[in-house]
C-alpha cells in the first residue's frame, strides 16, 4: 500500500488545525480564570474530535482506493 503524500499532508494539517481549535477552547476558559469547562465547551471539544476523526477515516479510505 502505497499514500499518497497530499493525503497524509492534508491529514496531518487537519488534524492539527483541529487539535489547535480545542486547544484554544481551552487557553480561553483559562486566560479567564476558570479551571472547568462548561458541558457544551466540552462537547464542542469531543464533536471537533469526532469530525477530525471521521476526515482522518474518509482520506485514508480515498488513499487506499488510489
Amino acid at each position: 500500500m502505497s499514500i499518497p503524500v497530499a493525503v497524509a499532508a492534508d491529514f496531518v494539517l487537519n488534524s492539527l488545525i483541529k487539535l489547535a481549535e480545542s486547544s484554544a477552547r481551552i487557553q480561553a476558559a483559562r486566560a479567564e480564570g476558570r479551571t472547568t469547562l462548561t458541558t457544551q465547551e466540552w462537547n464542542n471539544i469531543i464533536a471537533t474530535n469526532d469530525a477530525a476523526r471521521a476526515a482522518a477515516q474518509t482520506a485514508v479510505d480515498r488513499a487506499l482506493e488510489s
